[in-house]
């Protein structure tokens, strides 16, 4: 009974309540939720960056500001796949203006020396922002990030000395917590080196500072490669979260982790059952001859989803295979 319900957090609210693998804290910033036992989670303390763009994103639903206003079920999966790069939005610009100094001398440092800087400027001034299938700079900007952070720990910006680190401009407030650490601190030369090696990690691998997710990212199934969309959930804030490991010389390996089953469901006055849009990313059959072995993967290549059946007349009138109704004692 030490941790027993009376000791662990819990909100009801009318706007909204969110969890993105992260502490109970900021479930809904306008009621931090503090006093729990060190146990059951961290308060007070820089969240990670895929958390703060999901409580962003869905505190512009109830606003209305930059996104349409209300949780509809096709607002409601444009923005779960939206592929918002959050450390993007945050340190893009800074980063590019810091590249254009660099630019005359036409290189840039790195762990083993300097690089040629090429069109890196452009290319990120270009990038779109996000992670979609198409967005040119994506993996470079990623390649950035994981070099600027590679003694971050794995669970993002979530410790306090994260939130304090030097390539902060701005650390953390806990009076703004969705909003900060911001900023990037381009005199920190952790900066530039990162910009730097994310180039060599490019070239080393033989692709192009542009190169988009379609062509590197994904997964191979019956020998063919399957893009997936998305990126790394934290350190760089991606919400529809994919990771692949980066193999140096070569480049990403297959997608090996992130969203899995992704669902967004309502339901519609008088009717007693759910509307529910699923996918189920890596597909349903481990069995390589099964057409279900990689349908849902090509699907969610595409954005695609799963429309959910639960009514009886639903079931009947999309059913595929022969129905087996169980009855018992």
């Amino acid at each position: 009974g030490l941790f027993g319900p009376k000791h662990e957090p819990y909100l009801f609210r009318s706007d909204y309540v969110t969890n993105s693998n992260d502490s109970y804290w900021l479930a809904n910033p306008h009621h931090p939720l503090t006093g729990f036992a060190r146990i059951i989670g961290d308060e007070n303390a820089p969240r990670s960056l895929r958390t703060r763009i999901g409580l962003i994103m869905t505190q512009n639903r109830v606003s209305g500001i930059g996104e349409r206003k209300g949780f509809t079920l096709h607002a409601m999966t444009d923005m779960v796949l939206s592929n918002r790069q959050y450390a993007g939005e945050l340190w893009r610009d800074q980063l590019v203006s810091l590249c254009k100094t660099l630019e005359p001398a036409g290189i840039v440092p790195t762990t083993g020396g300097v690089t040629s800087i090429g069109d890196a400027c452009s290319v990120l001034a270009k990038w779109d922002l996000h992670d979609n299938a198409a967005s040119k700079g994506a993996i470079l900007w990623r390649r950035f990030v994981d070099n600027l952070m590679g003694d971050v720990p794995e669970a993002g910006l979530v410790e306090s000395a994260i939130g304090a680190a030097p390539f902060w401009q701005h650390p953390f407030d806990v009076n703004d917590p969705v909003h900060t650490p911001n900023g990037l601190n381009t005199a920190d030369p952790e900066v530039a080196l990162a910009l730097g090696n994310a180039i060599s990690d490019l070239r080393g691998a033989r692709l192009s500072l542009n190169v988009p997710p379609v062509r590197v990212q994904g997964i191979h199934r019956h020998g063919q490669f399957i893009p997936i969309q998305g990126g790394e959930g934290d350190p760089n804030g991606e919400f529809d979260a994919i990771y692949a490991p980066w193999i140096s010389g070569k480049g990403l390996g297959d997608v090996d982790d992130g969203s899995s089953f992704v669902q967004a469901v309502t339901w519609k006055s008088g009717d007693p059952y759910p509307v529910a849009r699923t996918i189920l990313t890596y597909s349903e059959s481990s069995d390589p001859t099964d057409p279900h072995f990689d349908d849902e993967t090509k699907m969610f290549s595409q954005k695609r989803w799963i429309h959910d059946r639960f009514s009886a007349a639903a079931i009947r009138e999309h059913a595929i295979i022969p129905v087996l109704h169980l009855t018992g004692t």
